[in-house]
């Protein structure tokens, strides 16, 4: 009775056949697996990429807008003492560029 519902149980191993069908199913799960994976890792590089260029981006616009808030800056008063020999613009712009000129120091000298 036992044969009848467990045939399974007699024999003594495996056929080639069958054998090659596990094979080609266990190598279809493994190369699935392994292009998620690929997925995956191109788009966490992608993603750490934009993040990079975001941050960059963040740092630039942080010190254009930190050097135009401080562009005029003028603790010494040189624009302000009557001699027109020594002052400044605090932003002087051309068709092709942007000078954001101030004094950082306070010494009232533009050069260092």
């Amino acid at each position: 009775m036992a044969d009848r519902f467990y045939p399974f149980l007699h024999q003594d191993g495996v056929t080639l056949t069958e054998l090659m069908v596990a094979l080609v199913m266990g190598l279809a799960t493994v190369a699935a697996v392994y292009s998620i994976h690929l997925v995956q890792v191109k788009q966490r590089i992608v993603q750490e990429d934009v993040m990079a260029m975001q941050q960059n981006a963040r740092a630039a616009m942080d010190m254009m807008t930190r050097e135009l808030r401080m562009a005029g800056y003028d603790p010494m008063g040189v624009n302000r003492d009557g001699g027109n020999s020594n002052d400044f613009p605090g932003v002087a712009y051309h068709s092709a560029e942007l000078h954001i000129a101030s004094d950082l120091n306070g010494n009232g000298l533009l050069t260092d």
